[in-house]
């Protein structure tokens, strides 16, 4: 995928929404994008201190909370979020690809970078 796809997929959050088209072109550069198989853990309860967010780009993952599927999450949808705002809670849900899945994933101090360079891109980032 290429940086105006993915850009394109970020635009259509509810998080990034709110980013001008030169704060959305920089995202893709502090972040990564990364491949799941069907059934690999992207997220594990248990792991230590949660540091990465996460935005579904193709495909599909199940939020689950021991062996309940508390919600799937498909294009456009991010989990992890809190990780970045309040590093200081632990996670309690796994999140498992649900067939080929692609994500971006996106690093707290990658954020932080982001949100000192540009305060309109913190503003943001705490509304939603």
């Amino acid at each position: 995928m290429d940086n105006a796809a993915l850009v394109d997929v970020l635009r259509g959050t509810s998080l990034f929404a709110g980013f001008t088209e030169a704060e959305l072109d920089v995202v893709p550069k502090v972040g990564r994008l990364r491949n799941h198989d069907d059934g690999e853990h992207i997220v594990r309860a248990e792991e230590g201190t949660p540091r990465t967010m996460w935005v579904v780009i193709e495909g599909q993952v199940a939020v689950r909370a021991g062996v309940t599927v508390v919600c799937t999450l498909g294009p456009g949808d991010y989990f992890g979020e809190m990780a970045l705002l309040a590093p200081e809670l632990d996670r309690n849900v796994d999140v498992v690809a649900c067939g080929s899945t692609q994500t971006f994933e996106l690093r707290r101090e990658h954020l932080l970078g982001l949100c000192s360079s540009s305060p309109e891109i913190a503003l943001g980032v705490m509304a939603e």
